[in-house]
């Protein structure tokens, strides 16, 4: 009898399995994270092909599929796509990367392993169409092969374990916080000699990860990962994390509830600390990008109480304009009940007050889950907090932001004017070096665009308490 291909094989004896039940992936999951053969945390790469069995939703953008580009999705439409699975230690969850989709670490439901079998939920194929993975290890093989299925899509997927790439002197260091740990990657310079000064990034706004990229949005920049790497060049250290809710701590935000900015605070705040009282670094300098800025203001304060003190503090890209003020002028366009009632039940939160259900109209912003996330950002003044830090501060704007306008930058000079600051030519809102608007554009999934050379070396310059270089201006009001 001719024996079955070894992929067949594992698919036939993956059917014929017991399903993963919670107590083994408590007890193997723990244990396969440390091993070096069966599934185990790290990176997988492979293929994903999938058909549609009926008809539904479009196909998934990018990768190969027999419908023409944006008809709807027959029967017999197929995709065939790379991907790439960063499993993360067990309880952490993982990540998801399609390329052929612009998808980057996009994190999986319902993620559950153990060293012999591995499944996780993919929900972005829409509504009702959530795509389960179910797979099986082939020792075989060193790959996990197994069935991905969808209520209107079933195929299989191969995936096998890589060795993650770091640029050279990166590692990955867990930092620790209130209620645990957060991921981050620390970058030591391969120079030869030990690296005095340390720069603490801290992402921008919403789920933006260490890297500067957001999961959200399609593509990838790597902003603050090119930035962090510009500097290693200039001997230079640096340690940029994922926030709360982010990357790889993408499940240390509470189910259903938006991180808060006081939690994003209070975060930095245990970070910074940390590393001062390491002693490895004679100098630190925290560097925030637009809300990250805002986040590294509040952390300092709170040091500062504590007797914490840093050598600097650098805002780019940051707005001076209170959220309350945001709120206010975005409701301008809705009827006047509707602006009365929203200011109502704003001020209800900024005093912990109950209030009604909000009107349809209003109800997805005011949802409960928002409620403390709200509480925190309406209650913000971004120039005011920059206003009490007791360290120097740089606040630097690109000649390209078309997010932050002079007006709102100019709210922290007013707060501060004593702060140095300063225009770094062609730079925009996610500090790439741009010309044009589709470059402008562009650039926000791009990883392409460099990080401009002016603002690599401003910073070095204020890192090493050296006066500004002549490739970035004096910041002049108009």
């Amino acid at each position: 009898m001719k024996s079955l291909p070894p992929v067949l094989l594992v698919l036939l004896l993956f059917l014929l399995a017991p399903p993963l039940t919670t107590a083994q992936a408590s007890s193997e999951g723990e244990n396969a994270g440390k091993a070096t053969t069966g599934i185990r945390s790290g990176v997988w790469t492979g293929t994903l092909a999938i058909r549609k069995e009926t008809k539904g939703p479009a196909a998934p953008r990018g990768g190969t599929k027999s419908a023409s580009p944006g008809s709807p999705a027959e029967e017999g439409s197929s995709l065939q796509a790379s991907i790439s699975l960063r499993l993360l230690d067990r309880g952490l969850g993982a990540l998801l990367d399609i390329p052929g989709q612009s998808m980057f670490g996009y994190p999986l439901d319902e993620v559950s392993w153990t060293g012999s079998r591995l499944s996780f939920s993919f929900g972005a194929l829409g509504p009702g169409e959530d795509l389960l993975f179910e797979g099986i290890y082939a020792s075989s093989l060193d790959a996990v092969v197994g069935t991905a299925r969808s209520k209107s899509w079933k195929g299989s997927f191969r995936l096998s374990p890589t060795e993650a790439e770091l640029y050279p002197g990166e590692r990955k260091i867990n930092v620790k916080v209130r209620d645990g740990h957060l991921p981050g990657t620390l970058l030591i310079p391969e120079s030869g000699s030990a690296a005095s000064s340390l720069v603490i990034f801290v992402s921008g706004s919403g789920t933006s990860d260490r890297d500067g990229n957001n999961f959200n949005v399609p593509g990838r920049s790597d902003s603050l990962a090119l930035l962090a790497r510009a500097l290693a060049s200039r001997s230079i250290a640096s340690f940029r994390y994922d926030k709360r809710g982010s990357g790889e701590a993408y499940t240390k935000a509470s189910p259903g509830l938006s991180v808060s900015l006081d939690e994003h605070i209070d975060d930095a705040t245990r970070i910074v600390a940390g590393f001062i009282e390491s002693g490895d670094y004679s100098r630190i300098i925290v560097v925030g990008m637009n809300e990250g800025a805002w986040i590294g203001a509040a952390a300092l304060n709170r040091l500062a109480e504590e007797e914490f003190f840093v050598d600097g503090l650098v805002a780019i890209a940051v707005s001076g304009e209170r959220p309350l003020d945001l709120l206010r002028s975005s409701l301008e366009g809705l009827s006047q009940s509707l602006q009365d009632e929203a200011r109502t039940i704003t001020e209800a939160i900024l005093s912990n007050r109950s209030f009604p259900s909000p009107s349809p109209q209003l109800a997805d912003f005011f949802a409960s889950q928002r409620i403390p996330w709200l509480k925190s950002w309406l209650g913000f003044d971004p120039a005011k907090e920059l206003s009490r830090v007791k360290t120097a501060l740089l606040l630097i704007y690109g000649e390209k932001d078309m997010q932050v306008s002079p007006a709102a930058f100019e709210k922290l000079l007013d707060a501060r004017p004593q702060a140095a600051a300063r225009i770094v030519p062609s730079m925009n809102y996610v500090l790439k070096q741009v010309e044009t608007e589709t470059e402008n554009f562009d650039s926000f999934t791009n990883p392409a665009y460099p990080v401009p050379e002016a603002l690599v070396e401003l910073l070095a310059a204020f890192v090493r308490a050296r006066p500004a270089p002549q490739s970035s201006f004096s910041y002049i009001r108009k």
